[in-house]
């Protein structure tokens, strides 16, 4: 299996399990610490993506992806790809991000309504 698309899957199942956990206990921690290991999934799957599409990352475009993943990795996937294959990429990460809080809001309702 390609590595982005564990990457991607490992993702889900952090959402969800991090819904199950965010269900059970009430510590405002733990919302902190399921994002930032999301955005470090993101920042993985961009250093191996970039990889692919031949793409120089700076340290500072690292830490970007991580502080400001909204602009940063849309950016990229314009730079990378090109007007078009960008913009179809884009909506795929919005999709997935919107996907991934669906995805929480299930595991907690699978504690709440257990």
């Amino acid at each position: 299996m390609n590595q982005k698309l564990n990457i991607i899957i490992s993702g889900a199942v952090l959402a969800f399990v991090s819904g199950i956990i965010i269900g059970l206990f009430t510590s405002p921690i733990i919302p902190l610490i399921s994002a930032f290991v999301g955005l470090v999934l993101v920042l993985m799957w961009v250093i191996i993506d970039a990889r692919e599409h031949n793409f120089k990352r700076s340290a500072l475009f690292n830490i970007l992806v991580v502080a400001i993943t909204v602009l940063s990795v849309p950016y990229y996937l314009f730079k990378s790809r090109g007007f078009a294959k960008g913009l179809l990429a884009v909506i795929g990460f919005f999709s997935f991000m919107v996907l991934w809080s669906v995805v929480q809001v299930m595991g907690a309702a699978v504690v709440t309504t257990v």
